[in-house]
C-alpha cells in the first residue's frame, strides 16, 4: 500500500478535518463587509451606507481578481510536500508573498484611476460616490496586506495547518469588529473609521499569518532562498494564476449573463433571480471546504508521483461532494419558504421567487462534482484543463441561456444554469482519467501505475 494511501477511515478523517474548518472560514468571510456595513448603518446616514457597499463591490473585485493566490499556493506548496522537497515548499511560499506584495503596491499605487473607473461603471450619486471615496482613502492602503492574507492562507492550507488558518480568520473578524465600533462610534469618525478599522485588522492578520510561517520555516529558509529566484517556478506561479483567473472571469461571466437575460425577463423576474442566487453562493460557501481539501490531498498525491493514492482520494472526495450536495440540497427544501420570507418582504417578489425555487435547490447536488474536481485539478495544477473546460461549459451556457429562456421562460434560464454546472462536472470526469493515467500530465515516481476511476 502506497504511503499516501492510508486506512480508509483515515482517509474520511483527513477529509473532513481539511474541510470542516475551511468552510467555517469560508462562510466567516464576508463578515467583514458586514461588520462595516452593520457599524455605518447605524450613523443613520444612507449615503455612507451605499457608500460602503459600493465601496465593497470596487474591493471585491480586487479580492476576486487575486484569489488565485491563494488556490494556487495551497496546490504548488501540497505538491512540494508530496515530494518531501522542504526548501521548495517554504520557496513556493516565499514567490507567492512576492507577488502578493508586488501586485498589492501596483494596487495601491493605481488606487485612484481604479477607483474612479469603478464608481463611474456604478453611477452613483455624488453623496454615495463621496463617501465611498471616504472608505476606500485609508482601505485602499491596505491591499498588500489582504493578498498576502491570501498568500498565507494558501500555504497554511497546502500545509494542512487548516486550525492556524481559522484562527487567523476569526482574528481578522474580531479585530475588525472591534476596531470598527471603536473608530466610527467611539472616536466619531464615520465611513473613514471603517475604513481604517478594516486596513487595520488586514494588516494586523498578515503579521500574524507571516509569524506562523517564519515560525514554520526557520531551519529551510537559506535551502529555500537558494530555489526562490528560479525563473521557472515564477513562470509556473504566474501561468497557473492566470489560469485561474480566466476561470474565475468565466464563472463572473456567466453570472452576468445570467443577470442580463432575467432582466430581459421583467423587473420582478430580475429581483426574484437575486434573492435565490443567494442560495448559489451559499452553496459555494458549504462546497469551499471541501474543493481545499481537495487540492491539498490531491496535490500531496501529485507531488509524490503516487497515481493509486490520487486516483483514491479522488473517488473519495466526489463521494462526500455528492453526499455533501445532496445534504445541502435538502437543507434548502425544507427551508426554502423561511428563506425567502427573511430575503424579501414583497410578495409578488417571494411568490415567484418560491415559483423558481425547487430548481435552485438543485444547485448543491448538481454543482457538487465540479466543485470537488475544481480542487483536484488545481491540486494537480493541470489549470489549463480546467481552464478549456470552464471556456467551453460558458460558451454551451451562452446559447443554451438564450435558447431556454425564450422558449421556457425563467424556469429554462435555471435549467441552462444546471446544466452549466453539470457540463463542467462530467467534462472534469471525462478528462480525470485521462490526464492521471498520462505520464506526460502526470510525471512521477511511480510513472508505470496506471489507475481507473
Amino acid at each position: 500500500m502506497s504511503s499516501l494511501a492510508p486506512h480508509r477511515a483515515n482517509r474520511h478523517r483527513e477529509v473532513l478535518q481539511v474541510a470542516i474548518p475551511v468552510t467555517l472560514a469560508t462562510l466567516s468571510t464576508p463578515l467583514v463587509g458586514l461588520v462595516d456595513t452593520a457599524v455605518v448603518a447605524r450613523i443613520g446616514d444612507p449615503a455612507a451606507l451605499g457608500g460602503v457597499a459600493v465601496a465593497g463591490v470596487i474591493a471585491n473585485v480586487v479580492i476576486y481578481a487575486f484569489n488565485f493566490l491563494r488556490t494556487s499556493t495551497t496546490g504548488l506548496v501540497a505538491q512540494a510536500i508530496g515530494r518531501g522537497d522542504g526548501a521548495e515548499q517554504v520557496a513556493a511560499s516565499l514567490r507567492a508573498l512576492s507577488v502578493a506584495l508586488g501586485a498589492g503596491l501596483l494596487a495601491v499605487l493605481f488606487r485612484r484611476p481604479l477607483q474612479e473607473a469603478g464608481l463611474a461603471l456604478m453611477e452613483v450619486e455624488p453623496a454615495v460616490a463621496g463617501a465611498a471615496r471616504d472608505y476606500l482613502s485609508t482601505r485602499a492602503l491596505s491591499l498588500p496586506m489582504m493578498l498576502v492574507n491570501f498568500a498565507v492562507l494558501g500555504s497554511l492550507l497546502g500545509e494542512r495547518r487548516v486550525r492556524a488558518a481559522l484562527l487567523l480568520q476569526l482574528f481578522l473578524n474580531i479585530t475588525n469588529m472591534g476596531l470598527a465600533i471603536a473608530f466610527v462610534h467611539g472616536l466619531g469618525w464615520g465611513v473613514a473609521g471603517a475604513g481604517t478599522a478594516t486596513a487595520l485588522a488586514e494588516t494586523a492578520t498578515a503579521a500574524a499569518g507571516c509569524l506562523l510561517l517564519w515560525r514554520r520555516a526557520r531551519g529551510r529558509l537559506a535551502p529555500a532562498l537558494a530555489v526562490y529566484g528560479k525563473a521557472e517556478r515564477f513562470r509556473a506561479l504566474f501561468r497557473i494564476g492566470a489560469d485561474i483567473l480566466i476561470r474565475s472571469m468565466c464563472i463572473l461571466g456567466a453570472i452576468a449573463l445570467f443577470t442580463r437575460i432575467g432582466a430581459g425577463l421583467g423587473t420582478g423576474v430580475l429581483a426574484a433571480n437575486v434573492v435565490l442566487m443567494n442560495l448559489f453562493y451559499l452553496s459555494g460557501a458549504f462546497l469551499d471546504g471541501l474543493a481545499t481539501a481537495a487540492q491539498q490531498m490531491s496535490g500531496r498525491a501529485y507531488g509524490a508521483g503516487d497515481r493509486r493514492a490520487f486516483l483514491a482520494n479522488a473517488r473519495l472526495l466526489m463521494g462526500w461532494g455528492l453526499a455533501i450536495g445532496a445534504a445541502v440540497s435538502a437543507a434548502y427544501f425544507a427551508a426554502g419558504n423561511g428563506f425567502i420570507a427573511a430575503m424579501t418582504p414583497d410578495p409578488e417578489i417571494a411568490r415567484l421567487a418560491r415559483r423558481y425555487f425547487p430548481l435552485t435547490a438543485l444547485i448543491p447536488l448538481v454543482g457538487s462534482l465540479t466543485f470537488v474536481l475544481d480542487g483536484v485539478y488545481i491540486g494537480a495544477t493541470w489549470t489549463a484543463q480546467a481552464r478549456n473546460i470552464m471556456l467551453a461549459a460558458v460558451a454551451i451556457f451562452a446559447v443554451a441561456g438564450e435558447v431556454l429562456a425564450a422558449t421556457l421562460g425563467n424556469a429554462g434560464l435555471w435549467l441552462a444554469l444546471l446544466l452549466f454546472l453539470a457540463i463542467r462536472g462530467l467534462a472534469q470526469l471525462a478528462w480525470l482519467g485521462r490526464l492521471a493515467g498520462s505520464d506526460r500530465a502526470f510525471p512521477g515516481h511511480h510513472a508505470g501505475e496506471r489507475g481507473a476511476l
